[in-house]
């Protein structure tokens, strides 16, 4: 499935927030009456452990550590490896 981070995610994220970092916010957008949360290099929802591509591993990591100037944080899209069955 396609996980879109808009601008909105981005403001509205919280630095290491696992709960409510930009990408757990996109995905929980997405897949609405989940638990979200965004580790490192994966994203928990519900019982499942999805990888991230390397893209959104680049982003939390400008993210959390304030590289605001970075290109890494931009809107942006992947794909997420997720379906009922992942659960």
């Amino acid at each position: 499935m396609k996980i879109n981070v808009t601008l909105k995610d981005i403001l509205f994220g919280i630095r290491t927030s696992r709960e409510n970092c930009p990408i757990s916010l996109a995905v929980r957008r997405t897949i609405p009456d989940k638990y979200i949360a965004t580790n490192v290099d994966n994203i928990d929802i519900s019982y499942a452990s999805i990888s991230l591509p390397q893209r959104a591993v680049k982003f939390i990591d400008a993210f959390d550590n304030k590289q605001f100037f970075n290109p890494a944080i931009l809107p942006f899209s992947f794909e997420l490896n997720f379906t009922e069955e992942s659960k």
